[in-house]
């Protein structure tokens, strides 16, 4: 005898396939997020750190290039004060120009950054199999990004001793950058320090023992004034 399907079963058997469905959903949920946290999100941020300490370097080398234009020289940033003797008693940094200098690198590096790391990544599809040879293969999947950060800048200076009363005197240009990238899946940063040589100059004669003291490179502003 067979017997009839009532309402109640045909509300358990709802009440299962949405239970099934309901399982189903929840895995795949929870098998996407496996996969965004443990590789698609640690590659987009690879990228972008990798982006942005590519863009950094860049930018700070051509900043001091372009704010340096070729034509200043060792005379124009460090004027050598001498006494009746002919003695060198100080090196007087010029800090009108160096101050100059200082906003011209921080704000060019900063525009340069932002135009190179621009405002997406491309990241190979291949990429994100985790396969190192399918790393560049396939069309590019493009992230939207939003490029923010700080730039600061500053001059060093180092003494080298190069014979008999003879000392070459260096001078550096250090960007100091943190730079951030907003991602869909949250941010990015990332520290960077560069140095680059403006200029140096061989200093004929004695030179006071204050500024032959420092080995390394050192705060010229601090050093020499």
């Amino acid at each position: 005898m067979r017997i009839p399907y009532t309402k109640k079963a045909k509300k358990r058997s709802i009440r299962k396939k949405f239970l099934k469905l309901f399982v189903v959903v929840v895995f795949a949920v929870f098998i996407t997020s496996v996969i965004m946290n443990n590789l698609v999100n640690p590659i987009i941020r690879r990228t972008g750190e990798n982006k942005i300490s590519e863009s950094t370097n860049y930018a700070a080398n051509l900043a001091v290039i372009s704010a340096m234009k070729g034509t200043i020289t060792y005379d124009d940033l460090i004027h050598i004060v001498t006494d009746a003797s002919g003695k060198i008693t100080m090196l007087q940094a010029n800090s009108i120009q160096i101050n100059a200098l200082s906003r011209s690198v921080i704000d060019n590096t900063y525009n340069y950054i932002l135009e190179s790391v621009g405002s997406s990544l491309a990241i190979p599809l291949g990429a994100f199999s985790g396969i190192p040879i399918l790393a560049g293969v396939g069309p590019s999947v493009v992230i939207p990004t939003m490029p923010y950060g700080t730039v600061k800048c500053k001059f060093l200076s180092q003494f080298i001793s190069a014979g008999i009363n003879q000392t070459i005197h260096k001078i550096y240009v250090q960007v100091q950058t943190i730079i951030s990238l907003v991602l869909p899946l949250g941010d990015v940063s990332v520290e960077d320090i560069t140095e680059v040589l403006v200029s140096e100059s061989l200093i004929i004669g004695d030179i006071p023992d204050t500024y032959l003291m420092a080995q390394e490179k050192s705060d010229m502003l601090n050093m020499v004034g």
